[in-house]
């Protein structure tokens, strides 16, 4: 596909993230990652200009130091399709309230879910997971620390063949740190998944 061969030539700064969806048969929805807006809309204009399919843009804006979370997804030999699908039941969640939804791909697996909140630090959300033969969902109570911002939360999923130790070890700990030992460990033996919720 035209869009996909766009989004691996020209993603080139670190941290971007292009997230193409299929919405029916003639029609994609494109998220824009990163942590500065006006590299986001001048993506978005590059990667969709031309196209004959519609695209519907959703920008996401995030903190620089959520940055390494993205590059270890970019990473993934698959990208820009990952192994990984995460379904969130809202894109927006109220302070104090729980984000759900599923992890779909990783049936078989040892699936590790992260958020990266926009100060950068890295939460496990592995003790919310609830898994049954065809899914794993999820349901983690959230909380903003502070003042409200325009910067959203990333979430990373992982399946790995075994336990990573680094999420363990290092959970708690900030993006840049926690995803160089993380990359290391598990290499490319392992399946991603990325998307982002707003808590208001």
């Amino acid at each position: 596909m035209e869009l996909f061969d766009r989004i691996r030539s020209l993603l080139t700064e670190p941290c971007l993230l292009a997230l193409p969806a299929l919405r029916g048969d003639d029609a994609i929805q494109l998220g824009v990652l990163a942590a500065n807006d006006r590299k986001i809309s001048r993506l978005m204009d590059d990667l969709t200009k031309g196209l004959a399919t519609e695209v519907t843009e959703a920008a996401v804006l995030l903190d620089r130091r959520q940055c390494p979370g993205l590059a270890f997804a970019r990473q993934d030999p698959l990208y820009p399709v990952f192994g990984l699908g995460i379904q969130l039941e809202s894109q927006q969640v109220a302070s104090g309230a729980s984000l759900r939804g599923q992890i779909s791909g990783g049936t078989g697996w040892y699936n590790t879910l992260l958020l990266i909140d926009d100060n950068g630090v890295v939460h496990d959300l592995r003790r919310f997971l609830i898994r049954s033969a065809d899914r794993i969902r999820f349901d983690a109570p959230v909380a903003r620390a502070g003042a409200a911002r325009d910067t959203h939360q990333l979430i990373v999923a992982v399946a790995t063949p075994r336990r990573p130790e680094t999420v363990s070890r290092l959970s708690g700990q900030l993006a840049e740190p926690f995803f160089e030992a993380l990359g290391r460990e598990i290499g490319e033996d392992a399946m991603v998944g990325v998307s982002s919720v707003y808590i208001r």
